[in-house]
């Protein structure tokens, strides 16, 4: 899977795929729901990878210490890209 790509889980979840880390050896990643339209709704989740019998599997993370870990993370992330782009300018 890659960020900015469109994925599709098995309860009819689409989503875009925002930015990716790892954490205690899993890929995780932060995810914003969208409409029909294919436009961001205000419905966001973090989903793990998984990989087995070399196929990859997708749930949404329902561990609160997993996710406040990296909620931290990818906070970190936008900050840093929001200051390259400030940068720029």
């Amino acid at each position: 899977m890659k960020v900015n790509s469109v994925i599709t889980l098995d309860d009819k979840f689409k989503c875009l795929l925002l930015d990716k880390t790892n954490f205690e050896n899993s890929n995780y990643y932060l995810a914003v729901a969208l409409d029909e339209n294919n436009q961001p709704i205000e419905d966001y989740a973090v989903l793990k990878e998984s990989i087995e019998n070399n196929e990859i599997y997708v749930e949404k993370e329902e561990d609160a210490n997993v996710l406040s870990q990296l909620l931290v993370t990818f906070t970190k992330n936008f900050n840093r890209l929001v200051d390259e782009l400030n940068n720029q300018n």
